[in-house]
């Protein structure tokens, strides 16, 4: 999953290691990584903790003016350790007199969630200045993180001070609230943010990793919106989104992406040639959906497959065993999708529909009118050999 490799790429920045070093990682589900990135946050945060309280302390009885000037000379690791232990309003006093590109270098050793009151209490300007500096160092890890504990004028005046909207999206990528997120895209101008992603699907760029996680992370309404600006674009766009999501195997993230778009837009998707030229692409999506319990959302699509879609989704969909056909019924049960579920059986081989059948059979036992219903359809199907 995207948001496996997202945390991947977080600790690798905090642990000061290359993520291709980590990359074993992205097969642990995202949660168990973020926790682990905070055991380890919090391990390097609590060492030494007592003696930088005190130092902390101590500084509450110097002027701010002074403690600007050691903070200078103790460097950006240490000033960062003693500012999480001091007071918001001192360490905002103190940050105030300090210029922007060393507030840079210190945010890449503050924690953003222990500092949210220091940074809130900044004025925006310093913010702004900081933040602009922290881009032109690449460090967008640091600053989705940062940008979570911005208020709304701050965020707006970073947002209007960040020219390229390519920035913006690498910023957003790294956020770690999915609401705070939804909110500060909200906070965008739409021209602005139809500006973002049309720069992503642009092949001159390397934006797509962050289009298709902005779009899985964003509520109902702008994930409809924004997928379905990103859909109407030129075929060869969306051949490249197709080609990207098979690249880093995407798919847990992309379905229901696709799953949330208009029933036109969708079906122009599933037009798109690279699907046919390249079957091994609907396995992977049919595995995805199997593991990821995304079943339901799958469904739906299969239903608007034309008869040359299904043959090649029921080939891959053969290699599934027994367990997945359940939870494909499953899903199809809860779903009312029983319409698509058996029009791809009639592209199974024997053993599958068999399967099909047995499970339905099963389902008669407890709802007798519930298994004619299903057997009426499969027959009207072409599978009427199985309930003879």
């Amino acid at each position: 999953m995207l948001a496996s490799q997202i945390e991947v790429r977080k600790l690798s920045a905090l642990l000061d290691q290359p993520a291709s070093s980590l990359a074993d990682l992205t097969v642990y589900p995202p949660e168990a990584l973020r926790q682990l990135r905070h055991l380890c946050e919090e391990t390097c945060l609590t060492a030494d903790r007592d003696r930088f309280r005190r130092w902390a302390q101590w500084t509450s009885i110097a002027p701010s003016p002074l403690m600007a000037a050691l903070a200078r000379r103790a460097g950006p690791l240490l000033t960062a350790r003693i500012a999480t232990e001091m007071p918001s309003h001192r360490g905002a006093a103190i940050a105030q007199r300090l210029p922007a590109s060393f507030l840079a270098r210190v945010c890449q050793h503050l924690d953003p969630q222990r500092s949210r009151e220091l940074i809130r209490q900044l004025p925006a300007a310093l913010l702004v200045d900081t933040a602009l500096a922290l881009i032109d160092e690449g460090a967008f890890i640091l600053l989705g993180r940062v940008a979570d504990a911005l208020d709304d004028d701050a965020t707006r005046a970073v947002m209007d001070a960040v020219d390229d909207d390519g920035h913006l999206l690498r910023i957003a990528l790294f956020m770690e609230s999915r609401t705070r997120l939804d909110h500060l895209v909200r906070l965008l101008p739409r021209e602005r943010l139809a500006q973002a992603v049309l720069l992503a699907t642009d092949p001159d760029n390397d934006l797509m990793l962050e289009v298709i996680a902005l779009l899985g992370n964003l509520g109902y309404e702008l994930k409809h919106q924004l997928g379905d600006q990103v859909a109407n674009q030129p075929a060869t766009v969306l051949a490249r989104i197709i080609k990207v999501a098979e690249q880093h195997q995407l798919w847990p993230d992309l379905v229901p992406v696709i799953a949330e778009l208009s029933p036109a837009t969708q079906q122009r998707l599933l037009e798109l040639p690279v699907l046919r030229q390249q079957p091994e692409i609907l396995g992977h999506i049919i595995t995805a959906a199997d593991r990821h319990g995304l079943w339901s959302r799958l469904l739906p699509l299969v239903g608007m497959m034309d008869p040359g879609l299904l043959q090649e989704v029921g080939n891959q969909a053969a290699m599934l065993d027994r367990a997945a056909i359940e939870r494909a019924m499953e899903a199809a049960l809860t779903t009312e999708q029983w319409h698509a579920l058996v029009r791809v059986a009639q592209y199974l081989p024997a053993q599958r529909q068999q399967d099909i059948a047995e499970i339905i059979d099963g389902y008669g036992k407890v709802d007798p009118a519930l298994r004619q219903r299903l057997v009426t359809l499969a027959k009207e199907n072409g599978l009427q050999a199985l309930f003879t």
